[in-house]
């Protein structure tokens, strides 16, 4: 069985390259970063996430999932890596092509992406500040 362990990773708590390292000897088969791009100051959309609807403090701090696995990287041989949500219509879609293409040549062909649109309560208060409409959120292409 393949197993493999997603982990957060708020820029001031996590050393990326140690947990993937010991992601690695403790036998698990890949080891997922999670992605949030930015986190509004102020929503009007209730996150679903949390009991008050608030979204948590630690989201705001997130690093991002495509430095951090290139970081991870570089510290381990075995392991798998990918993100555990690209949210494609949050990104330029030629930069994230060569993020992504990047990340699997450094890491020798073993890094792997999942895409989508955000299910997290986000919703409209995020996508203003990237330009994104509901119908461009809608008509974005999933990712291969």
């Amino acid at each position: 069985m393949n197993v493999g362990i997603s982990v957060p990773l708020p820029a001031y708590l996590v050393d990326v390259d140690l947990m993937a390292r010991k992601a690695e000897d403790l036998g698990f088969e890949s080891f997922w970063c999670a992605e949030h791009p930015f986190i509004p100051v102020r929503t009007s959309s209730r996150f679903p996430g949390s009991e008050d609807g608030v979204i948590p403090e630690s989201y705001s701090h997130f690093v991002d999932p495509f430095v951090a696995l290139a970081r991870a990287s570089g510290a381990t041989s075995r392991i798998k890596l990918g993100t555990g949500i690209v949210l494609v219509p949050e990104r330029h879609p030629l930069l994230l092509a060569k993020e992504v293409s990047t990340l699997d040549l450094f890491s020798g062909g073993g890094s792997s992406s999942a895409s989508g649109l955000d299910g997290s309560g986000r919703r409209p208060s995020s996508w203003a500040a990237t330009s994104i409409t509901a119908g461009r959120r809608r008509a974005s292409p999933s990712w291969p």
